[in-house]
């Protein structure tokens, strides 16, 4: 056999230049998946923080306790993901009917959108029309309260190859009705034209 076909018939290194080639695949596999599994327990971390927070803060103690219930939040949080952003976002309604919806409107135009000239219901009392409606804060006795809390944190895996940003973001919701250790304060929406 000539040289030259027993250059070509050789097989040894093969096995490596098709292990360079599979790396990158099996990388972005592994890491993709670590950092997944890191996403859904850091969610599960937060969701079990905010149901706590959302549940202290139905007592009767609950708004004059609503900072120690969000530093309570953090601190859990941050036990996992130690350099994260935690935001605060609590809407109180008085009823089910209204939590999360936005304030009614009169959509004189038809383009299912509120227009600066369109007249509105202002169910909180603020003077302005709201897209997520309820007055902020943890509100009263018998109040129903939006908490959402926001976790932003850096990726603990290097996965830019997979088109993923270095920081993520989750949120967890709990909407929970304060207990009625009073009177609840209703107020009257008044329709406001400008």
């Amino acid at each position: 056999m000539s040289k030259k076909f027993a250059l070509i018939a050789d097989q040894r290194g093969a096995t490596i230049v098709e292990f360079a080639l599979a790396l990158p695949v099996i990388l972005a596999l592994l890491l993709g998946g670590m950092e997944v599994a890191r996403q859904s327990y850091l969610q599960s971390v937060l969701y079990g923080a905010v149901q706590k927070a959302g549940r202290d803060g139905t007592l009767e103690t609950g708004a004059s306790t609503a900072g120690a219930n969000d530093t309570a939040v953090e601190n859990v949080v941050r036990k996992i993901a130690k350099h994260g952003i935690v935001t605060v976002d609590r809407k109180s309604h008085s009823t089910f009917k209204r939590a999360g919806q936005p304030e009614k409107f009169t959509d004189g135009n038809g383009n299912n959108t509120r227009d600066a000239t369109e007249c509105y219901e202002d169910a909180n009392g603020n003077n302005t029309w709201d897209k997520l409606g309820g007055k902020s804060g943890s509100g009263g006795s018998d109040d129903i309260v939006v908490y959402t809390f926001s976790l932003t944190y850096n990726r603990g895996f290097p996965v830019g190859l997979l088109g993923w940003g270095k920081t993520n973001t989750l949120k967890a919701t709990t909407v929970l009705r304060n207990q009625p250790f009073a009177n609840q304060v209703i107020v009257t929406p008044t329709v406001i034209c400008t």
